[in-house]
């Protein structure tokens, strides 16, 4: 099973094109040959305002079995004085089963420190939701690769501080995403990443969870890619990876389509 995530971001401006652009991806999915369909699960991260109309609109179209919701976002308390937060039982009443935690702009943009992504999983997986822990370096140079000290020293210090305390059994719960900061096309130009070399590094990340979680079986933790993925790359990603992040691409729906489209 491959995973496709879809992570909106801030768009679409409105509930209606937040319908629309729903529709058109299931019904796409929909006319994959259903081999195809069974090799991937695809996930979908709205903006938490539209969860509820398109969880009902899935309901209503019967798509729950082709999408399922993810939340951006989310805070480490159930209830309190805490404005402006949402947390993992307000996701879990809309039927959400997977939550991004420690993506680069939560990092960069909103200052969420290594506490506060441990303190983010710990709540979500008490909540019997499925973090999606994004990583990566912000910087490389031309000479660095899969081998590199400092990118393994800065990968491992990330998962070494998000999953502090956690038992193995609960990392059977878990998915990671490599996101190297510099391969995403909302930071500006970017040189797309080594498809061969990513799948190092993406092994790399196993050998890590291997060595620290010697009880659990790699098959049963996936690690995907995320850093401009789009319908002209998807496949060579998928192929070195349990699946793919999907950011600007997924909220444009010629491109999105296309995604799907030249699926596997």
């Amino acid at each position: 099973m491959k995973y496709i995530v879809l992570n909106w971001k801030l768009f679409p401006e409105s509930e209606d094109k937040a319908i629309e652009l729903v529709n058109s991806i299931c019904e796409s999915f929909n006319k994959l040959d259903l081999k195809i369909q069974k090799k991937y699960k695809l996930i979908l991260c709205p903006p938490s305002i539209f969860i509820s109309p398109i969880q009902k609109f899935l309901i209503a179209k019967n798509f729950e079995n082709i999408l399922s919701l993810g939340g951006q976002n989310i805070f480490y308390h159930n209830r309190g004085a805490y404005t402006g937060e949402i947390s993992p039982t307000m996701l879990k009443s809309f039927d959400v089963k997977y939550c991004l935690v420690g993506h680069s702009e939560r990092r960069l943009i909103f200052k969420e420190t290594d506490e506060d992504i441990n303190n983010k999983i710990r709540t979500i997986l008490n909540q019997n939701i499925k973090p999606i822990l994004c990583l990566g370096e912000a910087t490389r140079t031309k000479k660095e690769d899969f081998t590199s000290f400092k990118i393994k020293n800065k990968l491992f210090d990330q998962m070494s501080s998000a999953f502090k305390n956690n038992q193995p059994e609960e990392m059977k719960e878990v998915i990671l995403c490599y996101e190297p900061i510099w391969a995403i096309s909302a930071n500006g130009p970017t040189s797309m990443p080594d498809p061969e070399d990513t799948g190092k590094i993406i092994g790399n990340i196993k050998f890590w969870i291997e060595t620290r979680f010697n009880e659990v079986k790699l098959k049963d933790i996936p690690v995907l890619y995320g850093g401009s993925v789009d319908g002209s790359n998807i496949n060579e990603y998928l192929e070195i990876s349990d699946g793919v992040l999907i950011g600007n691409a997924s909220t444009k729906k010629p491109e999105i389509l296309r995604v799907i489209k030249n699926l596997i």
